[in-house]
């Protein structure tokens, strides 16, 4: 009977030891799955935290460029307006010239060029158009009666 009783005991004792053993593997397998988890969490972590930081950052700098091209839009209308302002103000006293006037600054500009055609070529066509915008402002009250 004794010897029943030890073979029960061995049974029971192994019977433990591989439930425990089956039990510590289990565990393990959980607590290298719950580890493969939060590291990858982490990972999803820092990757929303740039994706986060890679909008702002993008965003920023689309607003910045938009404030410098606002700006620089602001900037040149303005010098837009200043350059209308003095062209028609030459205009209007060009339109004011007697011919010897005329005559005096057309001279004295093409001697600035003497000898170089391009500059001369290009000055003729500024000449003509000036020309032709004070003709238009003489001509203008014809224009407007019609």
């Amino acid at each position: 009977m004794k010897e029943l009783e030890t073979l029960a005991n061995q049974i029971v004792v192994r019977t433990k030891e591989a439930g425990q053993k089956k039990l510590a593997a289990k565990e393990k397998e959980l607590n290298e799955k719950l580890e493969a988890s939060r590291l990858q969490f982490v990972d999803y972590q820092k990757n929303q935290k740039r994706a986060i930081q890679e909008r702002s950052q993008t965003d920023f700098e689309r607003q910045t460029q938009s404030l410098q091209n606002k700006k620089r839009n602001a900037l040149l209308g303005e010098k837009q307006t200043i350059m209308k302002e003095i062209y028609n103000g030459a205009v209007v006293k060009m339109t004011e010239w007697t011919t010897t006037e005329f005559q005096l600054f057309a001279g004295n500009v093409l001697k600035q060029f003497e000898g170089d055609l391009l500059p001369i070529y290009h000055l003729a066509l500024f000449l003509l158009q000036l020309i032709f915008f004070a003709l238009l402002l003489l001509f203008e009250p014809l224009f407007d009666s019609l």
